[in-house]
């Protein structure tokens, strides 16, 4: 009884913390890693909604790094959501990066994750793995997260033309490495994408149904898709 209560509200917590808004048309970097199919099934379904433990994980950690952040860092200085919309390769893009940070040399942009695990080469010693000590022991990162982050340092750039820019990952996680495992939290610097890149990848997303193909098998959207229909229809 009490678990269900207290899950519940969290719940409630950290929706209500987690609003997003876009503007009309715009796309976030989220839906650009995703089957274009399913943004549009999010905004014309907008009341299912996915609840699991990793999602509630994932929004605690990042609600208390912000939370720290906010405590340490000078108001003026520190931006949590920040957001803003770039037009690219005719669609409109709206990053929501989790916080960014501005230096008086560098602007730190900082994608929060929680991830169940990742493989390690070998296992650190170090809880704390700072983005030197962290390529000595070559973590699996997963590619999607790398790549929106990087997606959000492109169009970060686009939107601060001139500006030198580091954008970082600030994960926790399960650290595995054969049958040894330890909790750790690291922080990995991304590195840049190009332009090109990021043109090929948003002329796939346009054309693209689903964008790579185990999404439908995970798609909550999936009964109400008609590219799904139409394969069903197909083995008739």
């Amino acid at each position: 009884m009490i678990v269900d209560v207290l899950v519940k509200r969290l719940r409630e917590f950290f929706k209500e913390e987690r609003q997003l808004e876009y503007a009309e048309g715009s796309y976030g970097i989220t839906s650009l890693l995703n089957c274009r199919k399913k943004a549009e099934l999010r905004k014309q379904y907008s009341d299912i909604k996915v609840e699991n433990v990793e999602i509630d994980n994932g929004f605690m950690f990042e609600f208390f790094v912000k939370k720290v952040l906010q405590d340490i860092i000078p108001e003026s200085l520190f931006f949590p959501e920040f957001t803003f919309v770039v037009p690219f390769e005719d669609i409109l893009v709206q990053p929501h990066i989790d916080v960014v940070l501005f230096g008086k040399q560098s602007i730190y942009s900082i994608e929060v994750k929680s991830v169940k695990k990742v493989e390690f080469e070998k296992l650190p010693r170090e809880d704390v793995l700072t983005h030197d000590l962290v390529m000595n022991y070559s973590p699996k990162l997963p590619a999607k997260y790398i790549k929106q982050a990087q997606l959000q340092k492109f169009f970060l750039s686009k939107h601060l033309k001139g500006k030198k820019i580091i954008q970082l990952l600030l994960v926790s996680c399960l650290a595995v490495s054969g049958n040894n495992s330890k909790r750790v939290f690291l922080e990995y610097l991304v590195d840049d994408i190009s332009e090109e890149e990021v043109k090929r990848h948003i002329a796939k997303w346009k054309t693209t149904y689903p964008l790579e193909p185990y999404e439908c098998d995970y798609c909550m959207y999936a009964p109400y898709c008609s590219i799904m229909k139409k394969e069903v229809e197909q083995c008739f």
